[in-house]
């Protein structure tokens, strides 16, 4: 009776540790989204014409199978802004990202 135990026991241990192993939560970056996320960080500027000292902008994009934005919807009030990002975000790769996937950035710009 005792070496079944064991054995469900072990049984048991094994199974969450298989399962822990498989299932990652969505809050732990990938080196793919790291390196993602440093592209894009590097890639858009805030324009000068733009007034604002402060600036929260969500951008919505897509890839194609090449790794090219073939999408892109900025959300702000300031045209301007949105103009600038969109022909930003046009000229990125994101070979890393999946594609035909709508992804979602959310910047925030501020003049120190």
């Amino acid at each position: 009776m005792k070496t079944n135990n064991r054995i469900i026991k072990g049984l048991i241990v094994m199974g969450f540790s298989f399962s822990a192993l498989t299932f990652k939560p969505n809050n732990l970056k990938t080196i793919e989204s790291l390196e993602t996320e440093k592209i894009i960080r590097e890639s858009i500027k805030f324009p000068t014409s733009c007034d604002s000292q402060n600036k929260k902008v969500e951008i919505l994009f897509t890839t194609n199978q090449t790794g090219n934005v073939d999408f892109v919807l900025v959300k702000t009030d300031n045209i301007d802004l949105q103009k600038e990002i969109e022909k930003q975000f046009y000229n990125m790769h994101l070979a890393k990202l999946k594609q035909n996937v709508v992804h979602s950035v959310i910047l925030i710009f501020k003049t120190i």
